[in-house]
């Protein structure tokens, strides 16, 4: 039994195999999105159905940095300034902002789920520390949230997996998660769409998953998922999506916009090749992926 989501997702297949070998069992409640019984849901909730998707914001810290952006107008620095005030964020924060803890618990996700291992560097998150004020200001202007999300899928009876940056519409279940929050949005075969949200951290919220993961281990319960093995994809989607896109000269040449303002546009939808030369004929073009 362990809290500890960079032991689980970096040797959890080795734990997993000392623990059969000495008749235990490895559990980990806690590893992922704090307080909200994730795991226990997707094992015991979900367990006849087929999952084909997970979505969550899984990092509190980064959360948190970017409500505040969004909501107080800080600056990036400054809102982590705020979160590390409040404790909300480490002395040393670099594995939320730059997506290494988020990427931990949705490779814990993608094992329990799909039965596939990923390395941190397959995943190659994308976190928040990169963000320009120009997209934020875009963003706000759109009416759109920028959230980091972690989400594994399956399409085509292929995984894919990304931690990235997302611009939210007002119409996606995680646009109103907002400060230290943790939510998960799982599409499934029989109950569809389903949303969990609490605490993503903190003492009594990680107590009690241990506490629960006790409980588990004293009834004599063997938790495993059960969906079936992916072949893996590149991590990136494999259709078409929309961007929004930021240029400080001026609204991005060759393409026709719908959706525009002076600097900034919703752009139709694109394939990963067409955004490439899309930034390639536009220089200083900022983007982000439209999650609708």
């Amino acid at each position: 039994m362990t809290a500890n989501k960079g032991l689980v997702a970096t040797a959890g297949t080795e734990l997993d195999r000392l623990a059969e070998l000495y008749g235990g069992a490895l559990t980990y409640e806690a590893a992922v999105a704090g307080g909200i019984p994730i795991i226990r849901t997707i094992n015991e909730g979900l367990a006849p159905d087929r999952i084909r998707r997970v979505s969550g914001i899984l990092n509190g810290t980064s959360n948190y940095i970017l409500t505040a952006i969004d909501q107080e107008g800080l600056s990036f620095d400054a809102a982590l300034k705020e979160a590390q005030a409040k404790g909300f964020a480490e002395a040393n924060p670099i594995k939320d902002v730059i997506g290494i803890d988020a990427a931990y618990k949705l490779i814990i996700l993608t094992k329990l789920i799909f039965h596939r291992t990923l390395s941190l560097a397959q995943l190659a998150p994308t976190g928040i520390d990169h963000l320009s004020p120009r997209l934020f200001a875009a963003a706000k202007e759109w009416g759109l949230k920028i959230k980091l999300l972690a989400s594994t899928w399956e399409s085509r009876g292929q995984l894919n997996y990304q931690v990235a940056p997302v611009a939210l519409n007002p119409s996606h279940p995680l646009y109103q998660v907002d400060g230290v929050t943790n939510a998960v949005v799982i599409d499934s075969d029989l109950v569809g769409t389903s949303t969990y949200l609490g605490p993503g951290a903190g003492g009594k919220a990680t107590a009690n998953s241990v506490l629960a993961d006790l409980a588990s281990l004293s009834r004599g319960e063997q938790l495993t998922g059960s969906s079936a093995c992916l072949r893996i994809e590149n991590g990136r989607p494999l259709t078409k999506q929309r961007y929004l896109v930021v240029n400080p000269t001026g609204l991005p040449t060759g393409l026709q916009f719908s959706d525009r303002h002076a600097t900034s546009a919703l752009t139709p939808a694109l394939t990963p090749t067409d955004l490439q030369r899309l930034r390639a004929t536009n220089p200083g073009l900022e983007t982000l992926a439209l999650g609708e």
